[in-house]
């Protein structure tokens, strides 16, 4: 069973690189504050060096590194023809503040916890097609800052048309499934491979036929997950853990906890469906008495049942070192304070 769970992991690979691109050696980079017109001469840059880890790193305290890049659309990718297809930048980072700038025009900022990003460059690529990406970035006081990843990746613009990355992203979904939850079922592992099997590697160049292929082969594979993977349901709650004192002060706890409350709250805004728990009445009764627009945008989400509150201790202890009589008074607090506020006590 490994060895075919080897050979289909493969597959999913080669299937990826006919859309997707490692674009994190490419980056030229300034450690110092710029003016944004000096992307204009990025050739002068030097070339960023990635780490053991791959990332682009910089040292702490919140210096400032620039990084540039030049993207160019190519005609294929691996042989697989790209236009037509939309294209989007994914990014990771480690910083306090990151801008991204694509075409001297801002159109993404982040931070610690707002730390990814797959920015739409553009729904219809054509060849020869340049965009200047800058990215703006400044370290944390108590952490080196970092590029983490960086990546090109080229999709159908209609979500339910196939392309090479959704059939590689569907069959690893299945295949991790069966290798962890039905690692007794050999069977379908091998009618996985038998499906990736009728891949004409030989038909990349001509996309409509290659197309036509990954269907018969997406076919087979939406046969074998509707035994598994389509009879199930998947809840997710949104969670942003903040100490309130680890390798920064707590000042920057302030600042982080208005910065992640005000990025969930926009966030529902643009997602409905999303549900938020945190802890920490801390936190709340700061934000209560310095931000009370804030608070009273919680408090509305609160009462709408789209955010919850969990943990109940009025801040997340470190509970080998204090004694029980301060643990009892953490929850008493703590839930004390939820209940006065807000009229219910924490899960």
């Amino acid at each position: 069973m490994q060895f075919s769970i080897r050979e289909i992991s493969t597959t999913i690979e080669k299937l990826r690189k006919l859309t997707q691109v490692d674009i994190q050696t490419q980056w030229r980079y300034r450690q110092k504050d710029i003016p944004l017109t000096a992307l204009e001469n990025l050739d002068t840059w030097e070339l960023a060096v990635t780490n053991e880890r791959k990332h682009i790193a910089w040292a702490k305290g919140k210096q400032i590194l620039w990084l540039g890049q030049k993207l160019i659309i190519p005609s294929h990718l691996n042989d697989y023809f790209l236009a037509d297809l939309s294209l989007r930048l994914g990014l990771t980072w480690w910083a306090e503040s990151a801008e991204i700038y694509v075409n001297g025009k801002l159109v993404q900022t982040g931070d610690l916890f707002d730390c990814s990003s797959r920015i739409l460059l553009t729904p219809k690529a054509m060849i020869g097609e340049t965009f200047l990406i800058g990215i703006k970035l400044v370290s944390p006081v108590h952490d080196w800052g970092a590029l983490v990843k960086s990546w090109c990746v080229y999709e159908n613009v209609d979500n339910y048309q196939l392309d090479p990355g959704l059939l590689a992203d569907e069959l690893e979904i299945l295949v991790e499934y069966l290798a962890k939850v039905e690692s007794d079922n050999c069977l379908d592992i091998d009618k996985i491979k038998d499906a990736v099997n009728l891949i004409d590697w030989h038909s990349v160049g001509e996309r409509e036929k290659f197309e036509e292929c990954l269907k018969k082969v997406n076919a087979e594979i939406v046969k074998i997950s509707g035994n598994y993977i389509n009879s199930l349901k998947l809840k997710l709650l949104g969670h942003a853990h903040l100490d309130l004192a680890w390798l920064w002060d707590v000042k920057e706890t302030w600042e982080v906890a208005q910065r992640t409350f005000e990025s969930v709250l926009n966030l529902q805004q643009d997602f409905p469906e999303l549900i938020f728990c945190h802890s920490t009445p801390a936190l709340y009764e700061w934000i209560e008495i310095n931000r009370p627009d804030l608070f009273n945008r919680i408090k509305g989400q609160v009462e709408l049942g789209k955010w919850e509150f969990v943990g109940g201790l009025w801040v997340e202890p470190e509970l080998n070192t204090v004694s029980g009589e301060s643990i009892v008074r953490q929850v008493l607090y703590g839930q004390g304070y939820f209940w006065e506020k807000f009229g219910r006590f924490s899960l």
